[in-house]
């Protein structure tokens, strides 16, 4: 019996279209031939799954992401659907959770097994996570180092214009003069340093005197603390108030020394008989003969004669 062309077409088409459906889903994974299992996760952000990524175990793969699609609520949440080819079980406690595969930032979901809970069937809705990922990771430690590296170039640059405007013009110019001066000071302080060293025996030998002479003035020090200074003191003390008992019986008693201070009466007999004494010595200097005779001959006394009209010398 004979096959019609149409029917040998419709043969390899079926064909075709079995291999291709076949091919494409072994190529994400999926073997059509293996009985599969379905599950559900919930997540607010896939950030970024697509269909396909592969679903593992421990690193094994055991399925694939079959649909990922909004939930009919409206509510802007999504649900990931995977399928999953591999007999192993788990429970409703294990997690989905959204990795970062590799460094480009493809995304992939693992099962988290968990302990406990009733064993996980086809249908089930298992909880969704996200692992941040190794981008994320380094953006959230990156940024705070790049808003500080910024804020450190801005002040670089602001210091390095406060630097220009200080060395630019007058400034640079009064700034060469400082270091300039600064040079010489150096040279200076050198050539003293050196002058230092060269006289070096000599330093020691004044800092060897300086010490003899604070060790001569210790020995000073203890000798007058040994000194009884108090007695000494006491000593001057009572010869000044005897001092000033002396000179308070001169002011205020009836001495002589007092009356020779205070008696006014006194005083003018003493000033009158001392000119008197004064004229008596000035007119024996001048008439000698009134008061001395010497008579060879036995010649009479004639007696005393006042002084006539004679100035008196004062």
């Amino acid at each position: 019996m004979k096959i019609r062309s149409e029917v040998k077409a419709g043969i390899i088409a079926v064909v075709t279209l079995v291999a291709f459906v076949w091919g494409f889903n072994f190529l994400k994974g999926r073997n059509v031939l293996k009985k599969t299992r379905v599950f559900y996760a919930e997540y607010k952000n896939v950030d970024g799954l697509d269909k396909g990524r592969p679903v593992t175990i421990n690193g094994l793969q055991i399925g694939s992401v079959s649909d990922i699609n909004f939930l009919p609520d409206m509510s802007g949440e999504l649900i990931v659907k995977l399928e999953i080819d591999n007999p192993f079980p788990f429970s409703t406690n294990s997690i989905l959770k959204i990795y970062g595969a590799d460094l480009m930032g493809a995304k992939s979901l693992a099962i988290i097994v968990k302990e406990g809970g009733e064993l996980a069937v086809s249908g089930d809705t298992l909880r969704g996570t996200i692992d941040p990922s190794i981008t994320t990771v380094l953006n959230d430690e990156v940024q705070p180092i790049k808003i500080k590296l910024e804020h450190l170039m801005a002040s670089l640059d602001t210091t390095a214009y406060n630097i220009n405007q200080l060395t630019g013009g007058d400034n640079g110019k009064n700034i060469g003069k400082v270091i300039f001066n600064l040079n010489k000071n150096l040279e200076n302080f050198t050539s003293v340093s050196s002058k230092l060293k060269d006289n070096s025996k000599s330093i020691d030998s004044i800092f060897y005197n300086i010490n003899a002479m604070s060790r001569n003035f210790k020995i000073l020090s203890d000798s007058l603390s040994e000194v009884q200074i108090a007695s000494t003191v006491n000593n001057f003390n009572n010869v000044l108030l005897q001092l000033k008992t002396t000179l308070d019986t001169v002011n205020n008693g009836d001495g002589t020394i007092s009356k020779l201070l205070h008696d006014k009466e006194l005083y003018d007999n003493l000033t009158a008989t001392t000119k008197e004494l004064h004229d008596l010595l000035e007119d024996v200097k001048l008439n000698p003969k009134r008061y001395v005779h010497v008579s060879v001959f036995g010649k009479k006394d004639k007696g005393y004669v006042g002084p006539v009209n004679e100035p008196i010398v004062e």
